[in-house]
């Protein structure tokens, strides 16, 4: 099984803007460590309802051999359908 892990603007600016943030921080503090992944065969209906179910605004898009290819916004998902 392949981990994949999502940092997004989002989350650097919500902990440049708290207290909590320090020089010393890594990104593996920050970084999503739970990601919803899809397939590129999916539709984008499939992405769309995905998001909504789980509550997110980006699907990470893997072939079978586990590469990235894309990630996917919520966006993107609803200017394709």
């Amino acid at each position: 099984m392949c981990n994949f892990f999502l940092l997004t603007q989002t989350n650097c600016t919500e902990v440049e803007k708290s207290s909590q943030c320090t020089s010393l921080m890594k990104i593996e503090d920050i970084m999503i460590h739970k990601v919803t992944i899809i397939e590129p065969n999916a539709t984008a209906r499939e992405a769309a309802r995905l998001m909504n179910k789980h509550e997110i605004r980006c699907l990470i898009v893997v072939k079978q051999n586990a590469r990235v290819m894309i990630i996917m916004t919520k966006r993107d998902a609803q200017k394709s359908g």
